[in-house]
């Protein structure tokens, strides 16, 4: 048995695919399955699957499929939302045949062999997608857009406040020249007419 053979299953027959198939569909189970490809000239799959296996762990189902009519019949099977060929590989959590394939990510195959980048972008589709991981980064992302519309309201409560403070202030201003100015001319009657009856301001000596 070779490396590959090891590493992961071998899809080569329609029987195969459909045991792949059910296992994805298979909504008791709790780890991923992981479909390789070939690229549609080549007969290994672009990823090698024991760097993958090394990515994914032991728990995951690792599975080969060469580029053609078996690609094809995965994608009449699942529904093109959920089917992979061309050298690409897919990531299938429990519950594969969900409304939202993007849970279920596919990753670009790799440029050239040995590209490290495709494997590193395989270990981040696998640890972002996966389900507790995404349903966590989603109650994050709701936490995050309620403190900004939160923030947003406080602002625009802050900016209100800010422009009422601003009137109120110049209202205090025009009533207290307008004092200023009462005052003094009451001042200048009392000295220019001391004996008349002269209205007093609170205060005013």
């Amino acid at each position: 048995m070779s490396a590959m053979q090891q590493a992961c299953i071998q899809v080569m027959t329609r029987p195969q695919l459909r045991a792949m198939v059910d296992q994805i569909r298979d909504r008791d189970r709790i780890a991923a399955v992981v479909g390789l490809t070939s690229r549609a000239w080549e007969k290994e799959p672009a990823f090698r699957p024991e760097a993958v296996r090394t990515v994914i762990g032991a728990q995951a189902q690792l599975y080969s499929i060469p580029t053609g009519h078996l690609t094809k019949a995965l994608a009449v099977k699942l529904g093109p939302r959920l089917a992979v060929c061309e050298g690409d590989a897919r990531i299938w959590w429990p519950r594969a045949c969900g409304p939202t394939a993007a849970e279920h990510p596919v990753v670009p195959a790799p440029s050239r062999a040995g590209d490290d980048n495709a494997l590193e972008e395989l270990a981040r589709a696998l640890r972002l997608s996966r389900p507790m991981t995404a349903a966590h980064v989603d109650m994050l992302e709701a936490e995050r857009n309620e403190a900004i519309a939160r923030s947003c309201r406080i602002s625009h409560a802050l900016a209100r406040q800010e422009r009422e403070l601003a009137e109120a202030r110049i209202l205090l201003e025009a009533k207290q020249a307008m004092l200023i100015e009462a005052k003094a001319q009451l001042h200048s009657l009392r000295v220019a007419h001391p004996r008349s009856v002269v209205p007093r301001l609170n205060g005013l000596p």
